[in-house]
């Protein structure tokens, strides 16, 4: 049997240097997801809002992986709460050649216990440029139209049945826009705490 390698194939196979760039990069990027997640404990810490209180700030895990449809990814889950019926957590992830975005993801109690309050913030969180997962799953974190849409267009109908079994609603920046990860992280994290009220 023969190996058939294009041109390209070849290229890739004899790479050496990228590889070698790429695990300073990935060591770059989970240093600012834990230097990140302290801005976000502060924020928790500092905020009233009563509906949250039952959040601990003792989850400190950067996940990572290499295949996340086809690419690299970190991900941040901060807070986060994970059982077999319930979830919270605010996802910050990191999709190589995509975006960093950030996720409210919500099942089980904190879903009907957040729910209404999530509602009540249609407006705020058009304005600030959200999207509303509509998928099956809040699994699939790309922003394609067929998963997320715009707050803008979201009507009661859809909200009142996407939120029977999970809510999830977030917002990305790409790439190409690292430097400013940093504002975007925070100030979307105060947005999605400040939707819980």
């Amino acid at each position: 049997m023969s190996l058939n390698l294009s041109e390209n194939e070849i290229k890739c196979l004899k790479e050496v240097e990228f590889w070698r760039l790429s695990k300073e990069v990935n060591k770059k990027l989970e240093v600012f997801l834990y230097d990140i997640q302290h801005e976000y404990e502060a924020i928790l810490n500092d905020s009233s809002n009563q509906n949250i209180q039952f959040l601990s700030s003792s989850h400190r895990k950067v996940s990572k992986g290499n295949n996340y449809k086809g690419l690299p990814y970190l991900v941040l889950d901060y807070p986060a709460i994970f059982d077999r019926k319930n979830i919270f957590t605010i996802r910050t992830m990191i999709w190589w050649g995509k975006f960093i975005s950030l996720h409210l993801i919500l099942k089980g109690k904190p879903l009907n216990d957040l729910k209404s309050a999530i509602k009540s913030k249609k407006s705020f969180l058009s304005d600030k440029n959200f999207y509303f997962c509509i998928d099956k799953t809040p699994w699939n974190h790309d922003f394609s139209p067929d998963k997320h849409i715009q707050y803008e267009v979201l009507t009661d109908e859809i909200f009142d049945k996407q939120s029977e079994n999970f809510i999830k609603t977030g917002k990305y920046c790409d790439v190409i826009g690292f430097e400013d990860w940093q504002d975007f992280c925070t100030t979307n994290f105060k947005n999605l705490i400040y939707t819980l009220k």
